[in-house]
């Protein structure tokens, strides 16, 4: 879903550069450089082989993870600020002004209280797809969510052309133009897809007993130790030969 993308600008006395970086490239690093110099140009482009296709990698497919410390008097209290943050500001229409004013700033997401993404995995899609809906008069504005919203407001900013701040650029240049651009080629994945293969070979038992086993471990139904239990159960009941068919496609 996240793929390299060149930015290429050239200024007013003729300097050019350019940088490989993500569809967010526009709120982070390029908003501080149109801070900096609100007329430079920067445009994204998609870089092809030959047959114009994208050879692209899956990154990051498992690198991040919520952990507290053995004894901690409340873990709910992440799944209570990841659900404060996804489901009732971004889906649930329960957002603040400050929420709000957060997305709008596409502050960085090492700023959050909690350094992770709880989403669709084709959120970045969905998103912009809903925006341009109601550009289309398909979709009604009262539709949006809360994020879509902010990042809709921006986009009507920037096309009417009044007061584009950095901000109102960055905004919709990632969600619209950038978004956009990705979606268009015809893409080749370099690498194998690890944990996607995983997830769709998972039988739906296996897949659920896993989910409710860790969070009865996370809010304290069940002891750490439950975790040796919940190994040996998963694998009883298929993971073993699942697991077995995982490392024979890796070693392919």
């Amino acid at each position: 879903m996240y793929r390299y993308r060149c930015h290429i600008n050239c200024n007013s006395t003729g300097d050019c550069g350019a940088f490989f970086g993500w569809w967010w490239t526009p709120n982070n690093p390029l908003l501080e450089a149109m801070k900096e110099n609100p007329d430079a140009v920067w445009k994204p482009y998609l870089i092809t082989d030959e047959n114009g296709k994208v050879n692209s990698y899956v990154a990051n497919q498992s690198a991040k993870y919520l952990v507290v410390r053995k004894g901690y008097e409340h873990p709910e209290v992440i799944m209570k600020i990841t659900t404060a943050l996804f489901d009732d500001a971004r889906f649930l229409g329960d957002s603040t002004p400050e929420i709000d004013a957060y997305q709008a700033d596409g502050v960085d997401i090492t700023a959050r209280p909690l350094v992770n993404n709880c989403d669709y995995s084709d959120a970045v899609f969905r998103t912009t797809q809903n925006i341009e809906q109601v550009f289309d008069g398909k979709k009604k504005q009262e539709e949006l969510s809360s994020l879509e919203k902010v990042y809709y407001d921006l986009s009507v900013q920037y096309l009417s052309g009044k007061h584009v701040t950095p901000d109102v650029w960055a905004g919709y240049h990632s969600r619209i133009t950038a978004v956009d651009l990705i979606t268009q080629p015809n893409t080749n994945y370099v690498n194998q897809e690890y944990v996607q293969n995983v997830h769709y070979s998972t039988p739906q038992d296996l897949y659920n007993m896993e989910i409710l086993s860790f969070m009865k471990i996370i809010t304290g139904e069940e002891p750490i130790t439950y975790f040796e239990t919940f190994v040996r159960e998963w694998q009883e009941s298929g993971g073993t030969e699942l697991t077995k068919k995982v490392q024979e496609a890796m070693d392919k």
